[in-house]
């Protein structure tokens, strides 16, 4: 993640799972994205690449990756011979999976994706899609079936616990992150002082402000990959009046311009729940 704790498009406090479709244009590694959640990939056209610690896992098309919630890894999505990345994400909601405190062997692989799980995965997709239709208990279900394959493959995605102070930070300000957060305000709900608070960041290697600013840009990215809002419009709901000035910030943090994610791609399916609409109470990303 380069400043701790960016995000990838998964909610920090989610009360239910979701889908998305994910589409990106152009070639590019991620670094230290923060997977609050735990999901299943799965793979439709080009290749992934996600490394956590010491362990790297690949995907190609009709493939998947499992992953625990509450780690930090490196991610690459490499588009294919015709210029295009796409994936369904599937995020599980933790009363679905274990709590842990971490990430065992079994918490992150890939799997081929045969007929039974696609038709899983595709039972799973649609249930979430038309959530709003159907008794919460039939999409829950359809989407733990997904649990019960991978855990038939050996893989047992957890919810990792971490009490580390700019986690905290994180979730207190993705719990209501439309607010015009201050740092004292965050030192408060950790029953902190503002001085303390500073302090101790400090030493983990951060700040209030580089957390904040991260998860603007980290929600930048989430919407470039799954919106079709424009690019000015993210650039405002990430915290930046100047496109300029949000273009250059992002570039800093990816490693490419904010075009560069869709290309010439087409509609794109809108999946995030983490609105980092951090207001200009803490400083501009650096």
């Amino acid at each position: 993640m380069v400043n701790p704790l960016p995000s990838l498009p998964v909610a920090d406090s989610p009360t239910s799972s979701m889908h998305a479709r994910v589409r990106q244009s152009s070639g590019a590694r991620f670094r230290r994205l923060y997977l609050a959640q735990p999901l299943l990939i799965a793979v439709r056209r080009g290749h992934k690449t996600i490394t956590i610690g010491e362990c790297t896992v690949t995907a190609d098309v009709g493939e998947c990756v499992v992953l625990s919630g509450g780690v930090h890894a490196d991610v690459a999505n490499t588009p294919d011979g015709l210029g295009a990345y796409e994936a369904d994400v599937v995020v599980f909601a933790p009363d679905l999976v274990e709590a842990g405190t971490t990430a065992g062997s079994t918490a992150f692989g890939s799997l081929r994706v045969g007929p039974a799980i696609e038709a899983s995965l595709q039972a799973a997709i649609a249930a979430l899609d038309a959530a709003d239709t159907l008794p919460q208990t039939v999409v829950d279900h359809r989407v733990a079936e997904l649990l019960v394959w991978a855990r038939a493959e050996g893989l047992s995605p957890i919810m990792i616990e971490n009490n580390a102070l700019p986690s905290r930070v994180r979730r207190i300000v993705a719990a209501d992150p439309a607010r015009d957060w201050r740092v004292g305000e965050i030192a408060s709900r950790l029953a902190m002082s503002e001085s303390s608070l500073r302090r101790h960041l400090a030493a983990e290697g951060t700040s209030a402000g580089k957390i904040l600013a991260d998860a603007r840009l980290s929600r930048a990215l989430d919407q470039l990959q799954t919106s079709r809002l424009p690019i000015t419009e993210i650039a405002l709901m990430a915290g930046y009046d100047s496109p300029s000035r949000f273009a250059a910030r992002f570039r800093a943090r990816f490693g490419l311009a904010p075009r560069e994610i869709r290309g010439s791609g087409g509609e794109i399916a809108r999946f995030s729940t983490e609105v980092d609409q951090i207001g200009a109470a803490l400083p501009a990303a650096e």
